[in-house]
């Protein structure tokens, strides 16, 4: 359920367990998201557009 951007109090209240079992479990898991895309094989930077807002 993390997976789809559940959080940690949707799915104790969809599961009827606690929050601290929700933490548990996750933990615990050796699950690894993979992502479907891969857009660079490395970070990129364009110095040219970074900018500095000073609020």
């Amino acid at each position: 359920m993390t997976v789809r951007s559940i959080g940690v109090r949707d799915i104790s209240v969809i599961e009827r367990i606690s929050i601290v079992k929700v933490l548990s479990v996750s933990a615990k898991s050796r699950y690894v998201i993979k992502p479907e895309r891969h857009h660079y094989t490395s970070p990129e930077v364009d110095e040219r557009w970074t900018y500095i807002i000073a609020g």
